[in-house]
């Protein structure tokens, strides 16, 4: 009979030890901040953004390509203004396209 009290004892020692250590560890677990919350949306919104703006520069890349290839290539004006375009789309993607990263960075 005493082995019996004495396990009822440590059964409920230990209960309330870990009843005890869950509370602890749930008030140490900060509730979510609604500025990092605000935040995270904001990056998510502005990586979607990115991501709408480098299909639109895709797009105008390929428009570009076709008129530079359509254009008189005896003009040869043209043909550099046409090609400075497309070299200044092609910087907007590369500078797009690290904002992304950073942005997936951030969100990882």
């Amino acid at each position: 009979m005493k082995l019996i009290r004495v396990s009822f004892f440590v059964f409920l020692v230990a209960g309330f030890v870990a009843s005890v250590a869950s509370r602890g560890r749930a008030q140490q677990r900060p509730a979510p901040n609604k500025e990092l919350i605000a935040a995270r949306n904001a990056t998510e919104k502005e990586l979607a953004a990115a991501d709408r703006q480098l299909a639109r520069l895709a797009d105008r890349i390929a428009a570009k390509h076709t008129e530079l290839a359509e254009h008189d290539q005896s003009d040869h004006v043209a043909l550099t203004r046409l090609t400075q375009e497309l070299r200044d789309l092609e910087d907007e993607v590369a500078a797009t396209e690290a904002r992304w990263l950073e942005l997936s960075e951030v969100l990882q």
